[in-house]
């Protein structure tokens, strides 16, 4: 383990002598394309190659701006025309000093200066190395490292906000502050083990006891919060399923609100599933169309039927669409074996004057109940009711917002958990009248979980695993 008191650039083997660079922007063309250099020495460095120097301008001051040509020193060839500006060590992003280079954003035109820069001596940043000299320089803890990787992801307005709400240390604040509150109790035993001749008074245990029960409660309030965090983080899934020419397609283009799929009256059209994303209610949901279930001999479409069920499985949702203008969409209905997942019937093709749709708002399937809605893909009739209905579904998997942080870090809900573990064993050997060593002992494995979720312990394997997979530039 390493505490973030001693000098963490050794043990979290980054040299801030040794130079990175990287291109910084998404690949692909564009107006403008930016490199960043970062490391001790990165302004003289670059200077070379800007033309910062007694040469021409004099070195611009920190945090300026200055529209030069990145040129190669030993040809004087110039590569374009740029605009570059550097930040001292201790005031960028990474912590050390640093020099950004705004060029035009062609492919070539990047590769060749961030060529340039590796032929005199720069290395090339690995991925989220960027954002791992920040936190190893102090100047974000690990959380906002992680939310860092998290608000480049976000797919939606509710994953952005949740990112955003961790980058500003949201997440963050609540840690340390369940951490003061522990810090506060783990000195009362300390206490005792140092001066075992001033025993707590007994009166005072219930209050101890008390106090523990409120953190654990806190630690809980954001286990739980994980649930809502995974579906902002990830999205929510929805698999259309049914009897083949149900309408299933139909409904992924309405609900994609452009033709994505491919619609036929033959049934039996789609073989493979299909996925698609989209925003709804500011979150992200994701609609793959599954191949229609059916008896058959063909091994294709038998593939596509596996795949249907098991895709249905682990959505959310199962939207099972029966084409309702059928003569025998009950008795079909009845032999079809609904997903293990909470299914929604909707009953397709109102439009047509033989569609017989269930008046009732539930119906059985499978032996179990399953609301149900009327909706034509025609004629759009029902698909802003679907929508509505939809949202509530996902609602329905979040807890209360109103107050406190998100956990949407698997990391983080493990560490609460044996923060947890650990107050419990508290409790028990308060109630219990233990030795203040052994609660002593307790109280510093809380600690510890809780400073390993904002980095304040950390080891090099968990900072591999982290940054390992953000992008690099990153």
């Amino acid at each position: 383990m390493t505490d973030n008191n001693s000098d963490n650039s050794a043990n979290g083997h980054i040299d801030a002598n040794e130079l990175i660079a990287s291109i910084i922007t998404p690949p692909g063309e564009g107006g403008v394309g930016a490199i960043r250099v970062a490391g001790d020495g990165a302004r003289m460095f670059c200077a070379p190659f800007l033309k910062w120097g007694a040469n021409s301008a004099p070195l611009p001051e920190s945090f300026s701006l200055k529209l030069t040509v990145f040129s190669i020193p030993e040809s004087g060839v110039a590569l374009d025309e740029v605009m570059a500006v550097w930040m001292p060590k201790g005031k960028s992003y990474t912590g050390d000093e640093q020099v950004e280079i705004y060029c035009h954003g062609g492919r070539v035109v990047l590769l060749n200066i961030l060529r340039a820069l590796y032929d005199a001596g720069a290395r090339p940043a690995e991925p989220g190395e960027f954002t791992k000299r920040a936190f190893l320089a102090g100047r974000i803890d690990l959380t906002k490292a992680e939310a860092v990787a998290e608000l480049i992801s976000a797919n939606s307005q509710r994953s952005y906000s949740a990112a955003r709400d961790n980058l500003f240390g949201k997440t963050s604040s609540e840690v340390d502050r369940l951490r003061k509150l522990t810090m506060t109790l783990a000195a009362t035993f300390e206490a005792q083990v140092d001066f075992p001749e001033e025993e707590i008074d007994p009166d005072e245990y219930d209050s101890l006891i008390g106090d523990i029960v409120d953190i654990r409660d806190s630690m809980q309030r954001l286990v739980d919060s994980y649930r809502s965090g995974v579906v902002i983080r990830d999205g929510f899934k929805i698999a259309l399923c049914g009897r083949p020419n149900a309408g299933k397609s139909s409904l992924f283009n309405a609900l994609l609100k452009k033709n994505r799929a491919i619609i036929s009256s033959i049934a039996g059209t789609t073989r493979d599933y299909l996925s698609e994303w989209i925003e709804l209610g500011g979150f992200a949901v994701e609609i793959t169309d599954t191949a229609g279930l059916r008896e058959t001999t063909n091994e294709i479409e038998t593939a596509g039927q596996k795949f249907a069920g098991e895709i249905a499985n682990a959505s959310h949702l199962a939207l099972w669409l029966v084409d309702c203008s059928a003569e025998n969409w009950r008795e079909e209905l009845s032999g079809d074996t609904p997903p293990e997942t909470k299914t929604l019937i909707a009953f397709n093709k109102i439009d047509l004057p033989e569609a017989k749709p269930e008046s009732d708002t539930t119906l059985t399937f499978g032996g179990k109940q399953c609301e149900t809605l009327a909706i034509s893909c025609k004629t759009e009739q029902g698909i802003e009711a679907l929508e509505r209905r939809i949202l509530v579904e996902i609602e329905s998997l979040l807890s209360d917002q109103t107050d406190g942080a998100i956990i949407t870090s698997e990391r983080h809900k493990q560490k609460l958990s044996e923060a947890i573990v650990a107050l419990d064993a508290v409790d028990s050997g308060l109630k219990n009248r233990l030795s203040p060593e052994l609660i002593a002992f307790d109280m510093k494995a809380v600690l510890q979980a809780l400073d390993e979720i904002t980095g304040k312990v950390y080891t090099d394997d968990l900072l591999g695993v982290i940054f390992s997979s953000f992008c690099i530039g990153k």
